[in-house]
């Protein structure tokens, strides 16, 4: 790969974490849903998604950007204990909270008596 396919591929995985990053946070913030929260003793905080950042657990002078791509990505963490959780239900990325507020808005409005 020459320098210009890899900074490609760089902001190309950038977006893609901001993107499931920002998923996380619709979920936990959407009134239809149960928010992701910590399995841990006597914590049930809600979870918050983080960005595994590869450079700090193996040292930026270890690997170079490129080969450190693959293991980017994106984990929940609790802010009270720490833990960490590798695993994000898929469904986390493929609901549309604002799209499920604006059906029952209009479901509420369609079944609410009109004052005519």
């Amino acid at each position: 790969m020459n320098k210009e396919e890899v900074q490609k591929l760089i902001k190309e995985v950038d977006e893609g974490i901001q993107k499931q990053i920002k998923a996380i946070e619709a979920w936990q913030n959407c009134d239809f849903v149960h928010p992701l929260t910590c399995c841990g003793d006597d914590c049930s905080e809600i979870l918050e998604g983080k960005e595994h950042k590869p450079q700090e657990s193996y040292g930026a002078d270890s690997f170079t950007e490129e080969e450190l791509q693959p293991f980017r990505g994106v984990y929940l963490e609790c802010p009270k204990c720490g833990r960490k959780q590798n695993h994000i239900p898929d469904v986390v990325f493929q609901l549309n909270c604002e799209e499920m507020q604006k059906s029952h808005e209009n479901l509420i409005k369609n079944l609410s008596p009109s004052k005519e």
